[in-house]
Order: structure tokens, then sequence, then C-alpha cells
């Protein structure tokens, strides 16, 4: 029986480094998002703040299709890309105007405060 080091001793350099690469995306992967704590410093409003916070939840969520794509499939390309922005971009949209009603909202209030 082989044993896994003379294995790997074996193994093809194309094959060795795409399995490199897939555990450092899958290890990459597992760290992707921001703690909800990094966000409580803002010097915003509490609905800015969290609409900021959806918002990198999104993002995050896009990076991590990304990487999810690479680890199954060892590449990127343009229409799986294409595919993962079209689906984003409705979010994205949606996020993006809560942050918007938001500073609005804010704005509002300070006029009326004046």
């Amino acid at each position: 029986m082989e044993t896994v080091s003379k294995k790997n001793e074996t193994e093809p350099e194309v094959v060795r480094t795409l399995r490199e690469e897939r555990e450092k995306d899958l290890k990459s992967l597992y760290n992707i998002g921001t703690s909800a704590e990094d966000f409580k410093a803002f010097p915003l409003s509490d609905n800015t703040r969290a609409a900021i916070y959806v918002r990198k939840k999104v993002s995050d969520a896009l990076e991590s299709l990304f990487v999810l794509h690479r680890v199954l499939y060892c590449v990127d390309d343009k229409e799986s890309e294409n595919k993962i922005l079209d689906a984003a971009r409705g979010m994205e949209d949606i996020a993006n105007g809560y942050i918007i009603a938001s500073i609005e909202e804010s704005l509002s209030i300070k006029e009326d405060e004046i």
C-alpha cells in the first residue's frame, strides 16, 4: 500500500498546484465575511450602519460564489462570472437603495432640527 507522502511525491506538478490552489481557495472561502462588530464604531445612524453592513454581506456572498466556483471547477471563466454578477446585481441595487434612503432620512431629520 502506498503511503500518503509517497503518493504526493509522485503526483504531477499540475495536479499538486491545482490541489494547493484549491486548498488555499477553501481557506479563503471560510474566512470571507465581516463581523458586525467592525461596523459598530462607524459614526452613522443605526439604520445607515445596518444598511452598509448588509451591503457588505451582499459583497461577501458574491465573493463567496466566485471562490466556490474556483474550488469546484479550478477555473475562472467569463460566462460563469457574468452569471454570478447578473444574479447579484439586483441584490446590490436593493442594498444600495437602502443606504441612500437611510442617509436621506438622516439628512432630513437634521434639516428639521435646524
